[in-house]
């Protein structure tokens, strides 16, 4: 028989799930599971992942939510085909408009509109209807799932649990019942909350951090054993012998959720060309009309490899890309906001051309391929750094940020997010106070390790003979069991410094949004690989202080006469060198760190290629491979 688990949760319900979903995803392929459904708390913010892990290990992908309802009930929607999928983003995004951050709702407007275009799931362990038939409230059970059926008819489906918890095979009896009265097909999910069993643990805690108790306080909040994992077909057919079509209806219905995600038409957003050009034929003429001013000598080399280059965006379908992100920059410099291009970007001519970066590719021998290639599966970064705010009175980043929403629509134009995980501190705090550690003991902990990396805490733990010896036997053992495994978990979605996803259609149709807590910003529910992955336009628009500095200094020298144009000033002056070498470079961008100014009188750089290459040793690759002191000698 075909077995399919379709109401998953992944760590991406924020702490109501305890597994990322590619391990779901392996779970499933290890317990012979055909199809799998990740339907995680009020957001899509883990498809992406789950759908390619899933493809990877040849099992049927089923993407859904589990939302919340106007008047406390939960309700679990799949999308069938990709026009389901953009309507069940749709309604979350609408449920987060105008709630507090972390408390969307899903009125009974949003779920008339979107239940004609997904499957419904009612009941389980976690609705109103299961707690209503446990309080002996049949008729108002009754009640709210004849609501349902009036907006899903037939594809509503009542979901049974058993999950080998006390009086769990009396409260199935009671939905079966319910469900076959009002002739609704029947759903058997274990409902996983983490991929293996080992997890468990993992998600009593997370469930205790939720709601701010202890593990011994916790039994009205955490489940009353470690069954919510993956289970295989002959596990679910034992469970369920009462109600073997429960067990085979789950896999019919995965077969009717064919939802193949393809982003592709949607990734670039419509640039605006005049008329006759399209954005090929525009961004050749714009580096056309500009390569004259930029190479007054002219060339051949210089015409060759603008037009290698120029085919070759063509060829990737990246000439809006680069038509969005000149446009940025065109519009920073109109009003004053110091704008600059950095990383690999810095190897394309056609970059050089329209001002997005100042470096000169052909002068210093850059190689195009590190950038831009064939062969190249995701889009390119062109990170901009702008001038952070210094003046209120003066233009900055942040009405960069404003005027991308408006020129593309808000619609269609949010920040990325990031995804905030357990830092090593952090950790031992709450999982500290879970297990009833002394606020001394804590404390101690939290000064004896570093601030971010959990795994690294333990084994500084471990060598600790202040604190081991009242950390001993079973609590030891958990403690140190739930750091390791809590380091890579999400605790709540943030925002990205400066990451926006443009598209080309309204962006609530390929993720939800959700409004910031900054005003005039909103942020999707990916970050910036999953933005990637997806196939999307990402544009960095970063802040740095650095930028301001330097507008402030200009804006000082010609206060008094002195005409000056910083790009005019020379590379091998070789005064300023000494004063890099004598690591005099408090304030100098890139080579003002302690590890920077211990190097420089050793490295002693004396022209611009020996500077780059000082900047790049010192960084965490070859720190940590040990190169820089063979490249010092």
């Amino acid at each position: 028989m075909n077995w399919a688990e379709l109401c998953c949760h992944s760590y991406y319900s924020f702490l109501d799930g305890a597994s990322a979903p590619e391990d779901l995803a392996q779970a499933a392929a290890d317990a012979g599971v055909t199809a799998l459904g990740l339907t995680d708390r009020d957001g899509l913010y883990g498809v992406i992942p789950f759908y390619k892990s899933c493809k990877e290990l040849g099992i049927h992908p089923v993407i859904g939510a589990d939302l919340s309802i106007e008047g406390g009930d939960r309700l679990i929607v799949l999308c069938p085909d990709m026009n389901g999928y953009a309507e069940l983003s749709k309604a979350i995004t609408a449920s987060y408009a105008g709630r507090e951050k972390g408390d969307p709702l899903v009125t009974h407007d949003i779920l008339a509109q979107l239940s004609p275009h997904v499957f419904a799931i009612a009941a389980g362990k976690s609705s109103r209807i299961t707690q209503l038939l446990q309080n002996k409230n049949r008729p108002e059970a009754r009640r709210l799932l004849q609501y349902y059926q009036s907006l899903w008819g037939e594809r509503l489906y009542c979901m049974l649990n058993l999950h080998l918890d006390e009086g769990d095979l009396a409260l199935a009896q009671q939905c079966a019942d319910l469900a076959e009265e009002l002739h609704i097909p029947l759903i058997a999910s274990n409902t996983p909350r983490y991929a293996t069993q080992e997890r468990g643990m993992l998600y009593d805690v997370l469930r205790c951090i939720k709601e701010r108790c202890t593990l011994r306080a916790s039994h009205m909040v955490r489940p009353g054993n470690h069954q919510r994992h993956i289970k295989d077909v002959d596990s679910m057919e034992r469970l369920f012998q009462r109600w073997p079509q429960a067990v085979s209806n789950a896999g019919e219905l995965a077969m009717a959720c064919r939802l193949d995600l393809d982003f592709s038409a949607y990734r670039l957003p419509d640039f605006p060309v005049p008329d006759r050009h399209d954005v090929n034929s525009y961004l050749a003429e714009l580096c056309h009309s500009r390569v004259a001013g930029v190479y007054p000598s002219g060339g051949d080399e210089v015409l060759a490899k603008l037009e290698h280059e120029l085919a070759l965006i063509a060829k990737l379908k990246l000439a809006g890309y680069f038509l969005v992100v000149w446009d940025i920059v065109q519009y920073a410099r109109k009003i004053g906001v110091p704008v600059q291009g950095r990383g690999s970007a810095a190897n394309s001519l056609v970059a050089y051309i329209l001002g997005i970066t100042p470096v000169d590719p052909i002068r210093h021998k850059l190689f195009l391929g590190r950038f831009i290639n064939e062969d190249m599966v995701k889009i390119p970064d062109i990170d901009l750094d702008f001038a952070s705010a210094r003046d209120p009175k003066q233009a900055d980043r942040e009405d960069i940020i404003q005027y991308v929403y408006e020129r593309y629509g808000r619609d269609r134009v949010a920040m990325v997010c990031t995804y905030v995980t357990f830092q090593a501190r952090s950790a031992l705090r709450e999982v500290g106070k879970v297990f009833e550690l002394s606020d001394d003991l804590i404390d101690r902990l939290c000064r004896l390790v570093g601030h971010y990396s959990t795994t690294g805490a333990l084994e500084e733990l471990r060598k600790t003979p202040q604190v081991k010896d009242q950390l001993q036997g079973w609590i030891w053992e958990q403690l140190a069991l739930i750091l390791e495994q809590i380091a890579e978990v999400p605790r709540h979605a943030g925002i990205h410094v400066g990451g926006m996803v443009i598209s080309s259609c309204p962006l609530h149709h390929i993720v939800p949004i959700e409004p910031a807590r900054m005003e005039g910003r909103q942020v999707c529910q990916w970050d910036k690989d999953m933005v990637e992955d997806a196939g999307l336009i990402k544009v960095d628009i970063l802040g740095l202080g650095m930028l301001a500095v330097l507008r402030e200094c200009e804006q000082l020298i010609h206060s008094t006469g002195v005409p000056l144009d910083l790009f005019s000033l020379p590379h091998e002056d070789p005064k300023v060198y000494q004063t890099i070498c004598d690591a005099d470079t408090i304030g100098v961008f890139q080579v003002e760190s302690r590890a920077q100014m211990q190097s420089l009188p050793r490295t002693q750089p004396r022209n611009f290629d020996e500077l780059g290459i000082q900047v790049a040793i010192i960084r965490p690759g070859p720190l940590q491979g040990n190169m820089v002191a063979p490249y010092i000698r």
